[in-house]
C-alpha cells in the first residue's frame, strides 16, 4: 500500500510539473523587446515581441493583456491611443486592433479602406488614428485617416506602383505631427493632406531599413536618428 501511495504522489508530481512547464512555455508569458507604448487617463499598456502588458500603479505590477489580441501571433508591433481607447497592430500586414476597456478584450476592425489594401503601419494625429494603406494590386499607397478607427477617409498620396512590403512606419511622438518614414525618406504632416520633406543630409540612409528603430523624438516633433 505504501509503494502505490508513492507512485500516485510521484505521479501526482510529474502531472503538475508538466502543467508548469506548459504554462511558462506559453508564448502569452514572453515579454520580449519593448516596441511601444500608450497610456489612458487609468493604465499604460505596453507593445513588446511577446504581446501586451499593463500597468495601472506607474509599473510596480504588469499584467498580460494579449489574450484577445491576435490568436495566431502575440507580437505587437505598434500600440497607440485616442482618449482612453486604444489601438494596436499586430506582426502581419491587416490586423489592427481596438480596446475600448483598457486592453482587457480587443476587437479587429474592418479593412474597410478596400478589399486589395494592407495596412502598413499605424499613427495618430490630433483627435484621428492614421493609417498607411498600400494596395498590393496597383502598388499604390496612401495615408487614411478615421475618428473611431472603422469610417476612413483618404489624405495624402504616398507613392505610385511601387509597393513598399512593410517598409514604411508611421512615428506619432509629436502632439501636432504626424512623421512619415517611407522609401528611405522622412516626412511629416500637420493635417494628412499635406507631406514635408524632413532633411536626412549627413544621415547614413542605408540604415533606413529599420526606420521604426531608427527613427525616435520628443512630443514637441524634435526628430533623432540613431545609426
Amino acid at each position: 500500500m505504501k509503494k502505490f501511495y508513492f507512485l500516485f504522489v510521484v505521479l501526482m508530481s510529474c502531472s503538475f510539473l508538466q502543467s508548469q512547464v506548459v504554462q511558462l512555455n506559453n508564448p502569452l508569458m514572453y515579454g520580449g523587446k519593448i516596441r511601444g507604448y500608450a497610456k489612458n487617463s487609468t493604465c499604460v499598456l505596453l507593445a513588446t515581441d511577446g504581446g501586451i502588458f499593463k500597468t495601472t500603479d506607474v509599473g510596480q505590477n504588469w499584467t498580460n493583456v494579449s489574450q484577445t489580441f491576435n490568436p495566431i501571433s502575440v507580437s505587437c508591433d505598434q500600440i497607440l491611443n485616442l482618449g482612453n481607447d486604444f489601438y494596436a497592430k499586430g506582426n502581419s500586414t491587416a490586423d489592427i486592433y481596438k480596446s475600448t476597456d483598457n486592453g482587457q478584450n480587443w476587437g479587429q476592425l474592418p479593412t474597410s479602406i478596400g478589399t486589395t489594401w494592407n495596412t502598413q503601419s499605424i499613427g495618430k494625429l490630433n483627435f484621428d488614428i492614421y493609417v498607411i494603406g498600400d494596395d498590393y494590386m496597383t502598388g499604390t499607397g496612401y495615408l487614411y485617416s478615421s475618428p473611431d478607427g472603422v469610417n476612413w477617409t483618404q489624405k495624402a498620396l504616398l507613392w505610385t506602383n511601387n509597393s513598399q512590403n512593410g517598409n514604411i512606419k508611421l512615428l506619432s511622438f509629436s502632439q501636432n505631427k504626424l512623421y512619415i518614414y517611407s522609401q528611405n525618406n522622412l516626412y511629416y504632416t500637420t493635417d494628412g493632406n499635406v507631406l514635408t520633406t524632413v532633411s536626412v543630409t549627413g544621415l547614413d540612409v542605408t540604415s533606413f531599413s529599420n526606420g521604426g528603430d531608427v527613427f525616435q523624438g520628443d512630443e514637441i516633433g524634435r526628430a533623432s536618428c540613431r545609426e
